[in-house]
């Protein structure tokens, strides 16, 4: 089941966690994969229980997903 019924939803959400740090490039990973944006949004979404006890370790290693797959992205496209 899809919790975000749209790709922006999904980016909102995933924002969330870094309160825009991460927007630009959410943005632009949206356009370029938004496969993995809407995988990685339910991912963290259907663990949210799991992740309330450390939440910030969570924002953590979604920061670095983020910059990875923004990386791998981009170099694709340039």
């Amino acid at each position: 089941m899809n919790t975000f019924p749209t790709l922006g939803a999904a980016v909102l959400y995933l924002n969330g966690f870094h309160y825009g740090k991460h927007l630009n490039r959410l943005n632009f990973l949206a356009r370029t994969n938004p496969d993995w944006v809407m995988t990685t949004a339910q991912g963290m979404y259907d663990h949210k229980p799991i992740m309330e006890h450390d939440r910030p370790t969570y924002a953590t290693m979604l920061g670095t997903a983020i910059d990875l797959r923004y990386c791998e992205a981009y170099n694709e496209v340039h």
